[in-house]
């Protein structure tokens, strides 16, 4: 019983890493592309 308390609250630990890793993700990607795009608005329309 004890055993298996632990082993869903290991699975809910990794679920909650594995989801603020994909929103780590996701934030970086969309500050690259800002990044990206402002720099090539600039680099264009200098």
């Amino acid at each position: 019983m004890h055993t298996e308390e632990a082993h869903v609250a290991a699975y809910q630990a990794k679920n909650r890493m594995l989801g603020l890793v994909m929103l780590g993700v996701i934030a970086a990607m969309m500050l690259l592309a800002y990044f990206t795009r402002s720099t090539l608005y600039h680099t264009v329309f200098k």
